[in-house]
């Protein structure tokens, strides 16, 4: 169930103007980002990237009007909180925005089309495998998008455990029996990446494959921004994010909570709007 309550409070919490870049949006990459570990620390960090939230700090770069999200909530500052959520102080969450798609390249509305990534993406995932190498990862979440699953996988490729992440089929009963691995060796070897329909995207409706500059322009641009950027107010024919929140948070709470609650290390690599849903839920 959903605390109706809660959302009326984040409905005048999440439409808010965010500080506009001063250098063209091409340059913005994904090295721009720092993480805790050998990087700057929170208070030095560069106010036009850091945005907080509660006791926690999101690092954000804006791309083609979307936010890329690197968060990483640890536990050791949950521990901190009065809610006391996870009583362990060694899991980890680590929140990751898909790399940059064809469809963000050509400036398109994407949302529950499957689009994957172009070869700035493809380094931007690889880059984030190199950011995060060094904490310790256990499993990993994706929605059922090829550009996240994409940022997932190709950011294992550097990670430091040299563990071979590997997509679970549970969809059936054959499937999951034609994907067993028989050896105990390489299935401690291995990651299990569980992919969900509830951490895709918020689904775009009509807007899905229209360039923005033209739909701002036909539409307005005031108009486009109370569709992409309010939480209650669905988009035509498509959802809102306050929607997006009631599917995501929910899967986050029954399936990812355990896991960390139970001291493992969790990646979850989706969009902007369901890490967003999941941020505003921890806040």
């Amino acid at each position: 169930t959903i605390d109706t309550d809660f959302l009326t409070k984040k409905k005048k919490q999440v439409s808010v103007q965010l500080p506009s870049l001063t250098s063209p949006v091409s340059t913005v990459r994904f090295c721009d980002l720092n993480f805790g570990r050998l990087q700057p620390s929170d208070d030095e960090l560069d106010p036009h990237n850091r945005f907080e939230f509660g006791n926690f700090v999101a690092r954000q770069a804006l791309l083609h009007e979307e936010y890329w999200t690197a968060a990483w909530l640890r536990a050791e500052e949950w521990a901190s909180r009065t809610d006391k959520l996870y009583d362990t102080a060694e899991s980890a969450l680590i929140l990751v925005r898909h790399g940059e798609s064809l469809w963000n390249e050509k400036n398109l509305f994407s949302g529950c089309c499957s689009v994957p990534l172009t070869n700035r993406g493809v380094e931007e995932a690889i880059e984030a495998g190199q950011r995060i190498s060094y904490i310790p990862i256990d499993m990993i979440f994706t929605s059922a998008l090829i550009r996240a699953q994409m940022t997932a996988l190709l950011a294992m490729t550097r990670h430091s455990q040299k563990k071979v992440p590997i997509i679970i089929h549970d969809e059936s009963e054959q499937a999951t029996t034609w994907t067993q691995v028989y050896s105990e060796k390489t299935t401690k070897q291995s990651i299990p990446v569980i992919t969900a329909w509830q951490l895709n995207e918020r689904m775009y409706g009509e807007l899905q494959g229209l360039n923005k500059q033209e739909t701002a322009e036909r539409y307005g641009k005031e108009k486009v921004h109370e569709w992409c950027r309010s939480f209650d107010i669905p988009l035509p024919k498509g959802e809102s994010l306050e929607v997006c929140f009631q599917r995501a948070v929910p899967y986050f709470k029954d399936f990812i909570e355990p896991q960390l609650k139970s001291g493992k290390h969790v990646m979850v690599a989706s969009h902007g709007n369901s890490l967003r849903s999941i941020i505003m839920y921890r806040d």
